[in-house]
């Protein structure tokens, strides 16, 4: 779970063009585009919920631009920013001193009897320059490395690290890992493997929950040309917003935007067709009509050949105030490491306890979850094999509670 980023940001604008300024964090968006929070107007004078090029051209004050917090607005990520927003003119002030490092997961492919890759990324998203190391875990007894981008600092069994120095505020950086994955019957089609990654120092971290991510790739014939990089979802009274950016190697690539009421059966809501650069871009939808309760989401992905595949699955709560539980994965927990999925009507904070069969509170933190889809990293490695209570409850009395199998 990430937090609001630190940070004030000062508003300009210049320049002027017939197209939209393309945002990939949604609350970032919505603050931008409406949020009453912005020293003296809004960037979005139409109420469109966009922003054109020309209302930014047009966004100006005398002295030198808006400011506006973004403390508590739910913002995780000014990732390509800059680079989308083309015609804002910005610049980003520390407010206070905060340490906070972030660890995702771009992509991760892997195929029968041929070299994989996976590709993550970690981030400073505090005020101050860090230093430190991140470490890959992998299946070694299933699967090989071969080599990696930039090189590794140190290798043992099963496990890769990197050491890092002087990580300044929002910077970013991305590994590439890659892995032979061995033949049948060591690995067959479908079978699943598992990783996790863990980016350092832990113990000074404001939002250590989210300096460790585990996943999993399941081993197929052949690499699909395209592949989800993030899938993102925040909601307003009565909209829900998502947003998500693919790796794409072939010229062409169809995103289609399938929504379920019941997480099995879902239905389209809009196809875009994406050629060319556009394909690398960000994308953006809103669902102006979601039903009552908990709406799933996901993307399906069409290459240029007709093959396809489909993004993770996210839920959306269409309530005014609330909280659901949508799932623990794995379930069974097998490496210890697993991911808490919630979603929640209103940004608020989540109290969570794990007790034991007995009734035993062995873990229990307090964790800040956005108005949207949110992924909570649980660390269980010192739990005994047995099972366990997941109790989740609010300031406000709301409680929720789930099983799970820890092997």
């Amino acid at each position: 779970m990430k937090r609001p980023l630190p940070f004030l940001i000062v508003l300009m604008a210049f320049g002027s063009h017939a197209q939209i300024v393309n945002i990939p964090d949604a609350n970032f968006k919505l603050a931008l585009a409406g949020d009453s929070d912005v020293v003296g107007s809004t960037i979005d004078t139409n109420g469109d919920g966009e922003i054109q090029y020309s209302e930014a051209a047009a966004f100006s004050q005398v002295g030198g631009g808006y400011i506006l917090s973004i403390n508590n607005k739910n913002i995780a990520d000014l990732t390509g920013i800059p680079r989308a927003a083309q015609n804002l003119n910005f610049c980003i002030a520390p407010n206070g001193i905060h340490n906070d490092l972030d660890i995702k997961v771009n992509y991760i492919i892997t195929f029968n009897g041929g070299t994989g890759v996976a590709s993550i990324t970690y981030q400073n998203k505090g005020t101050e320059a860090l230093s430190g190391n991140v470490k890959f875990n992998f299946n070694d007894d299933k699967m090989d490395f071969v080599s990696a981008l930039p090189d590794i600092s140190s290798q043992s069994t099963g496990s890769l690290t990197w050491n890092f120095s002087n990580l300044q505020p929002l910077e970013n950086r991305t590994l590439n890992i890659y892995l032979f994955t061995l033949l049948t019957p060591v690995n067959n089609i479908n079978d699943t493997l598992n990783f996790s990654a863990v980016v350092n120092p832990i113990a000074s971290d404001e939002t250590p929950l989210d300096n460790i991510v585990a996943f999993r790739s399941v081993v197929t014939h052949s690499v699909l040309p395209v592949s989800m990089e993030y899938f993102k979802g925040a909601v307003q009274p009565g909209k829900h917003f998502v947003t998500w950016k693919a790796n794409c190697t072939g010229t062409q690539a169809i995103f289609d935007i399938e929504r379920s009421t019941d997480g099995r059966k879902f239905n389209s809501l809009q196809s875009i067709t994406a050629s060319n650069t556009r394909r690398l871009q960000p994308f953006d939808f809103m669902d102006a009509t979601p039903v009552a309760g908990i709406n799933y989401y996901r993307i399906k992905m069409t290459d240029t050949d007709g093959k396809a595949s489909h993004s993770n699955v996210i839920a959306l709560l269409n309530k005014k105030a609330g909280f659901e539980i949508v799932n623990l994965l794995p379930n069974p927990v097998t490496n210890g490491i697993a991911l808490l999925n919630i979603t929640s009507a209103e940004m608020q904070v989540i109290n969570i306890k794990v007790c034991d069969a007995a009734g035993k509170i062995v873990q229990s933190s307090g964790q800040p979850i956005i108005a949207g889809f949110s992924q909570v990293n649980m660390n269980f490695n010192n739990f005994p094999s047995g099972l366990y209570n997941i109790i989740l409850y609010t300031a406000h009395g709301e409680r929720k509670t789930m099983q799970f199998i820890k092997q």
